[in-house]
């Protein structure tokens, strides 16, 4: 160890053919230093400092080929002849700079062969990681684990997560079971304790009954989860020797058979269902999953929309009908909820084509496609009073509060549509908003490869790329997340400023998704456990590897 205190690792080293960069450099290790991927390391020349993370790692010899070293090496025991040997590791520059007269100025150039190489410390992390930015509030993204033993917290600088510069997070990969919701609801959980009460969090709870106790505390929390949660919060956030769980936390479960909650979970929450006199503008939601080539369903949902009176609440039917013998006579019929509704489409299929100008057998599809997606107990002739409306649910929500809306147990159609009813209120909400009274709002999701798949296109496609695209200035977030970003639509992944992988299959990371990404990030990827991930970020010049804790609440069946 040199007299600065400082653990040298070695020298960086040029050759003819390699050079360092401004965006990289190579340096040699020596035989008792301890590197790792992703150990972040410091070259110092004088008064230059250049940051970055070690991303690969070789070990070269004087031999030219690897048959003249099996020919030294022909019988057990050692060598022939000693070869020369070094290992060298490639390091990704987050950033450099120079001290000029006491003060630090940021400094693109390439480092020197010859230079010395340590460890980073805390501070010079920190620095790379903001760009030399200064940062007296972030979100705690996680903490990067060092070969030296020490954390560090992995800071995000709010404003390109949360807006206006930039906004969104995508998380994708087959980490394990709830993986990937365990981090998006980890960075929510951090959010919220550095900013009480600024942010309305809507949670979709997709599949079992993973989030519906997010308010109940963990019990299964190890040291190394608590430790981490020290290093982020101290002991603000502890009771009785554990973090706390979420806060203010409402549930809303759909409606099942005799009014029961249609849920895995035995938690009894707020029912939630729809009347047709709730969603009559909506109905192309309904029908996101019906194959629709001609639109014609789509053209069903407009005339609905149409010509629904609100003042009586009823779709109103009216028309002179051409009848089957030439005769023309004038068709009247007011429609007020489901059955009313597949009862017309049935019984007067005739009276609906000569209004509407639809072909019959258009006529029969809707009635039979109307048929199968009402027939969920969510779709109500009259809401109970006990029972509530999503998008009031959303409407009126305020900031600080936590909404979680439990879909697992509906059908895809049934979670297509209840997601997009949330959407499409969210967009209403975005649209109409005021400087005097804005809102802001995280929204938790978990597959997005069937609710904006790449290849198809649907009304909820189309509201969930408005929010991408909108919402980072307006305060409205998506954390999303799935399986196989190759899945979902560009759009999406584009607008999402914070992407994270876990573990990821070797075909699913030869896709153009992964583009981006090294030979050396892809293999990392690949072999990412539990409680990893690699994030890349706007402000950070090359990817980073981070782990992050359990959750504070319970998930039945496991803690990840």
């Amino acid at each position: 160890m040199p007299e600065n205190g400082r653990i040298f690792l070695g020298k960086t080293t040029t050759t003819n053919q390699i050079a360092s960069t401004v965006d990289e450099f190579y340096f040699w290790i020596k035989e008792d230093a301890e590197v790792q991927p992703y150990d972040f390391v410091t070259a110092i020349d004088e008064n230059f400092y250049s940051i970055g993370t070690v991303v690969e790692i070789a070990n070269y010899t004087d031999a030219m080929s690897h048959l003249s070293n099996r020919i030294i090496s022909d019988i057990p025991g050692e060598p022939l002849l000693e070869r020369l040997s070094t290992t060298v590791a490639k390091v990704d520059v987050f950033y450099s700079y120079q001290i000029k007269e006491g003060k630090k100025q940021e400094k693109i150039y390439p480092v020197k062969s010859g230079v010395d190489v340590y460890v980073s410390t805390k501070e010079e992390i920190l620095e790379a990681l903001n760009a030399g930015q200064s940062q007296n509030q972030y979100f705690p993204a996680g903490v990067i684990s060092r070969s030296i033993g020490e954390e560090v917290i992995v800071p995000l600088q709010p404003e390109y997560l949360v807006g206006p510069e930039a906004g969104h997070m995508n998380v994708s990969g087959i980490s394990g079971l709830a993986t990937k919701t365990s981090y998006m609801m980890f960075l929510l959980y951090t959010i919220n304790k550095k900013f009480p009460n600024k942010y309305i969090n809507i949670i979709f709870n997709v599949k079992s009954a993973d989030l519906m106790n997010i308010d109940v505390k963990s019990d299964s929390l190890d040291e190394n989860d608590k430790k981490i949660y020290k290093l982020i919060f101290g002991d603000e956030i502890f009771r009785n020797g554990s973090p706390e769980p979420f806060n203010n936390v409402q549930y809303y479960q759909p409606r099942g058979k005799n009014g029961e909650p249609l849920s895995y979970s035995s938690r009894r929450g707020t029912i939630y269902a729809f009347q047709l006199s709730d969603v009559y503008q909506d109905l192309d939601l309904l029908f996101s999953d019906v194959r629709d080539e001609y639109h014609t369903a789509e053209s069903f949902a407009r005339f609905v929309a149409r010509d629904w009176n609100e003042k009586s609440n009823c779709w109103e039917v009216n028309g002179t009908v051409q009848g089957r013998r030439g005769n023309q006579f004038f068709f009247s019929n007011d429609i007020h909820n489901w059955e009313e509704l597949v009862t017309l489409l049935d019984n007067h299929a005739d009276e609906i084509s000569s209004i509407y100008g639809l072909a019959l057998s258009t006529v029969s599809r809707i009635k039979r496609e109307l048929s199968r997606l009402t027939e969920s107990p969510i779709f109500v002739s009259q809401r109970n009073r006990n029972e509530v409306f999503l998008r009031d649910v959303i409407k009126n929500s305020t900031p600080g509060q936590t909404i979680v809306i439990d879909i697992a147990k509906l059908r895809r159609p049934e979670q297509t549509f209840v997601v997009g009813e949330v959407f499409r209120e969210l967009g209403n909400i975005l649209n109409s908003e005021t400087e005097q009274n804005p809102k802001n709002a995280i929204i938790v999701v978990d597959e997005l490869n069937t609710l904006a798949p790449a290849k198809q296109e649907s009304p909820l496609k189309e509201q969930l790329i408005e929010i991408v695209r909108k919402g980072r200035s307006n305060g409205f977030i998506i954390f999303g997340a799935e399986q196989f970003a190759s899945e979902v639509d560009d759009q999406i992944i584009g607008n999402s400023s914070l992407r994270v992988l876990g573990r990821t299959s070797a075909m699913e990371i030869s896709t153009s998704a992964y583009s981006n990404y090294s030979r050396q990030e892809k293999n990392t990827i690949m072999m990412l456990r539990k409680g990893e991930m690699l994030i890349s970020y706007p402000t950070f010049r090359s990817n980073v590897k981070i782990r992050f804790p359990k959750p504070p609440y319970k998930i039945l069946g496991s803690n990840r």
